[in-house]
C-alpha cells in the first residue's frame, strides 16, 4: 500500500513510501505520523500542502525560487 508523507510543521508533501504490514494483525497496515493514503495532485509550479482537519491536499503557488 502506498502512503504519502508530509512535513510535521509545514504539512508540505515530502514523498511517497510503502506502508508496512502489521506483524500482529493480518491485513492491517501501519501508518507513521504525518502520512495519508490520499494522493496529492502534482501541478507544475505549485506545492501540495495537507490539511489534516479536512483530510485533503491543497495546492499553493510555489514562490520559493
Amino acid at each position: 500500500m502506498i502512503i504519502y508523507r508530509y512535513d510535521k510543521n509545514t504539512r508540505e508533501y515530502l514523498g511517497e513510501m510503502q506502508a508496512q504490514k502489521s506483524p500482529r494483525e493480518e491485513g492491517v497496515y501501519l501508518f507513521p505520523p504525518q502520512t495519508t493514503t490520499i494522493k496529492p495532485s502534482f501541478d507544475e509550479g505549485y506545492v501540495s500542502v495537507f490539511d489534516e482537519e479536512k483530510q485533503e491536499w491543497n495546492n499553493f503557488i510555489d514562490n520559493r525560487g
